[in-house]
C-alpha cells in the first residue's frame, strides 16, 4: 500500500514534536565565555558587560544617527536584558554610563521637539498578554479613568 494522499482534512503535524529555542538562543553568541570557568569570574563578568555596552551602543549609533538599524528590536530588547541582569547580579561591576542607564540615543540631525497635547506613553517591551493588560491598568490610573483607553499600536 503506498501514501495516501493528504486532504486538508488531515492533521500532518499529530506526530511531530516542536522545539521552540529561548529568545537568547536566536541572538548569536558575542565571544560569551562561562563566566565561572575562569581563574577570576570577576574579569569575565565584566568584560561581557563591556562587550554588551559596547554592542548596544554600537546598534544606538546606528538606529539614531544613521537610520540603519542591523538587528531587529527584539534582539536589542535580548542585549539590554542581558546588561540588565548581569548588573543587578553585580551591582558594583556596573557602569555609571552603562546603555541601560539611558534612553534612547541622541536623534539624526532636523527633527524638530514637538510637544504632545497628550501624553505619549511607551508600553515598553511587551511580549505577552498580561504585561499589556498591566500596560492598560498603568494607563487608567495614570489618567484617572474607569473607561476603555482608545490606543494606537505599531508592532515592532
Amino acid at each position: 500500500m503506498g501514501a495516501k494522499p493528504l486532504s486538508h482534512a488531515d492533521n500532518i503535524f499529530d506526530d511531530v514534536c516542536f522545539f521552540i529555542p529561548h529568545p537568547l538562543a536566536l541572538i548569536p553568541p558575542m565571544s560569551q565565555p562561562d563566566l565561572f570557568d575562569t581563574p577570576d569570574p570577576t574579569d569575565a563578568i565584566r568584560q561581557r558587560m563591556r562587550e554588551l555596552a559596547t554592542e548596544i551602543d554600537r546598534h544606538n549609533d546606528l538606529y539614531y544617527q544613521k537610520a540603519a538599524p542591523q538587528i531587529s528590536d527584539r534582539e536589542y530588547d535580548l542585549l539590554i536584558h542581558e546588561l540588565q541582569e548581569l548588573e543587578a547580579r553585580h551591582p558594583g561591576l556596573a557602569d555609571p554610563n552603562s546603555p541601560t542607564r539611558r534612553v534612547g540615543g541622541k536623534p539624526a540631525d532636523g527633527f524638530e521637539t514637538v510637544r504632545h497635547p497628550v501624553p505619549m506613553l511607551s508600553i515598553g517591551n511587551t511580549y505577552s498578554p498580561d504585561e499589556v493588560r498591566e500596560f492598560d491598568a498603568r494607563a487608567r490610573r495614570f489618567l484617572d479613568s474607569p473607561d476603555p483607553i482608545p490606543y494606537i499600536v505599531e508592532l515592532k
